[in-house]
This record gives C-alpha cells, structure tokens and sequence, in this order.
C-alpha cells in the first residue's frame, strides 16, 4: 500500500505529483460507479416488471376463473374482487379504467362481464411477454367449463 501511494504521489525521485495515475485512477473510479448504478437500475426495473406481470396474470386467472359459471363461490367472488384491485395497482392507464367501469356496473347489477377486461389483460401480457397476439374475439375469451 505505501509503495502504491509513492508510486501515485512521487514521479521517479522528483517531488511531483504523478497527476496521470490520480486522474486515470478518478476516471476508472467514476467509470465503476456508473456501471455500478445502471447495472442495479437494469436488475431492479428486470424485477418491477416480472412482479407486475406475474400479478397481472394472477389477475387475469381470477377473472377468467369466475366468468361463465352459473354460480361462483365465495373465494371465486373475492379472487375476482382481488384481479380488479390487482388491476388498479398493477395495470396500465387502460386496464384500470376498464377494470374502474366492470367494478362500477358489477356494483349496479351484480352481474360482471369481464370480457372486454380480460380481451386487454391478454394482449397486453401477450405483447410484453415477446408472445404474439391472441384473436381479439369477445366469443373467444371465456373457455370451456368441465361439467
């Protein structure tokens, strides 16, 4: 360490100061603090968007569970309530108006029809999993039930 710092302060005998290690030295510093931050920045945004997308297909298996049944039970209603508040924390600008109109109709009829919803939810996870987009058909959204 001491002849590292002689080597840094001292220019072969002379007293002066070697200013080209001191700023190469700044430089790779900075450098490494940089890539330190957008390095981090990338991983932390890796993982915002991998926690969002796994909330909003959890919302979208909610709904999509509890549409075209007869009757829903009790954790099939409130797993459906849960997908819209998923929705309103998670979504974009879209989904959540969406979500916002289903919720304010559902609480005036007591009958939801998630399927415009869940056509948005799907294109939406679609696309930003690099997949390509399902037929956007309202008839095609709510799948078959065993009986």
């Amino acid at each position: 360490m001491n002849l590292l710092l002689k080597i840094i302060i001292m220019k072969e005998g002379s007293n002066n100061i070697n200013w080209s290690i001191i700023i190469t030295c700044i430089i790779a510093l900075i450098g490494w603090g940089i890539s330190y931050y957008l390095i981090n920045d990338q991983i932390r945004r890796a993982k915002q968007k991998e926690l969002i997308t796994n909330y909003l297909i959890e919302a979208y298996r909610n709904l999509e569970e509890g549409m075209g049944r007869d009757s829903n039970t009790i954790e099939q209603k409130r797993n459906m309530e849960k997908a819209i508040a998923d929705i309103q924390l998670f979504g974009t600008t879209n989904q959540r108006k969406i979500a916002k109109e289903l919720a304010d109709k559902c609480n005036k009829t007591s009958y939801m029809d998630a399927r415009d919803l869940l056509i948005v939810l799907r294109n939406d996870l679609r696309n930003e999993l690099g997949l390509e987009l399902a037929p956007t058909n309202i008839d095609d959204i709510i799948h078959w039930r065993l009986k």
